[in-house]
């Protein structure tokens, strides 16, 4: 349920559907609630691995354990189109103008938003993918990394790999981008600025001293979360790393009363607005330059499930959250746990160090700051089929 930040501000209420359990609860301004949820497939026995916006059309889009790609249309979460991926766990996908990409460990797919299947490409070059991305100044290629020691550079009009870069670093965990540099992180700790044409290695910041959790950029500003070693053991850093990208040096670190797994930049109402969200559910909306209010965390009903994947929409008024968990033995929940390769929390791997398995289950959780959002400011108008 939603809980309301302390610290004053304007009071607004959403006026929410009657089956929410946020109907007409008074936020701060600015704040997020629940607006809808739903199961990711039907059969609640494979959890939600990632989760993408489209940004033309007013669609969500979902992967989970089994490789099914399920899209949802409007704020409502309507199902809109079902298709199977691959034989494993989606780990990223990613929306162009005509087609829905989807990264499985060692193969792309690409398919229509219908679902009609476009091509898939597979390569020696690809060994344990995590995360694509593509840059604005060369739409018609992508960049694929993970926890390998390359990034694959592939041209999707061709469907052939236009560049092979070899890392100095252990691997390329998480890709983002601004009109200056492509930034990598991986899992000791580092997030790496490289030159957007050639990929090279520009300069190396040190963040954590485990693994990145998640990291954003906007602006000249770059924050990331983490991970630090003790007692012998990973554990999530209670605060927020924040970079100035004009001097390339550390501002005043966030603390939390969280550990954070995710953070992202919130622009709609500043460009310094942020949210952090934990693995528990517990999510934080916050000014980066006014950190006077005292944060309360707005926790999420998951029912007790962990938060593993997430993503905001381009109109930046709603968060999408996928949960996931299973059931070892009698009234014990354990995270899907899918290779930890050095990160301190479940990372997209093989599901081979889990056993007994009795349930995985799969939501999607849509939170939002208004009561009719739009995912797209101008969207493009969404194919449906003829009615019979």
């Amino acid at each position: 349920m939603f809980e309301p930040q302390a610290g004053g501000g304007d009071q607004v209420v959403m006026d929410l559907p009657t089956d929410n359990p946020n109907t007409a609860v008074p936020i701060p301004e600015g704040g997020f609630a629940l607006l809808s949820h739903t199961a990711q497939n039907a059969s609640l026995t494979n959890a939600v691995t990632a989760l993408s916006f489209d940004p033309y059309e007013e669609l969500l889009w979902s992967g989970n354990t089994a490789s099914r790609v399920v899209s949802f249309f409007g704020t409502q979460l309507d199902k809109y189109t079902a298709f199977i991926s691959a034989q494993t766990d989606i780990r990223s996908l990613l929306i162009t103008e005509s087609m829905v990409l989807s990264l499985t460990a060692q193969r792309l797919k690409a398919n229509r938003r219908q679902g009609i299947p476009l091509f898939s490409h597979s390569s020696e070059h690809m060994t344990d993918l995590t995360c694509m991305h593509r840059l604005a100044d060369a739409p018609h290629t992508i960049l694929l990394g993970g926890d390998q020691s390359k990034i694959v550079q592939l041209d999707l009009e061709t469907q052939k790999e236009a560049r092979i870069v070899h890392l100095k670093r252990k691997n390329c965990l998480a890709l983002r981008s601004n009109q200056k540099f492509l930034f990598s992180a991986d899992s000791d700790g580092n997030v790496t600025l490289r030159h957007l044409s050639t990929i090279d290695a520009i300069h190396a910041l040190q963040a954590h001293q485990g693994a990145i959790a998640d990291f954003d950029v906007y602006g000249n500003k770059l924050i990331t979360c983490g991970y630090s070693p003790r007692m012998g053991t990973l554990t999530g850093d209670r605060f927020l790393m924040v970079y100035d990208l004009r001097t390339l040096r550390s501002l005043p670190l966030v603390p939390l009363p969280i550990a954070p797994s995710f953070c992202r930049f919130l622009p709609s109402y500043s460009d310094s607005r942020i949210m952090v969200a934990s693995q528990a559910g517990e999510l934080i909306v916050m000014d980066l330059n006014d950190q006077t209010g005292q944060q309360i965390p707005i926790q999420l009903d998951t029912s007790g499930f962990a938060i593993f994947s997430l993503d905001i929409s381009p109109s930046r008024q709603c968060i999408a959250f996928g949960d996931q968990t299973v059931t070892r033995g009698a009234g014990e929940k354990t995270l899907v746990v899918r290779g930890q390769n050095e990160l301190g929390k479940p990372v997209k791997g093989s599901l081979s160090t889990i056993t007994q398995i009795i349930l995985a289950l799969g939501f999607i959780h849509l939170f939002s700051d208004r009561a009719q959002p739009v995912f797209n400011e101008n969207a493009w108008e969404t194919e449906f089929p003829d009615p019979v």
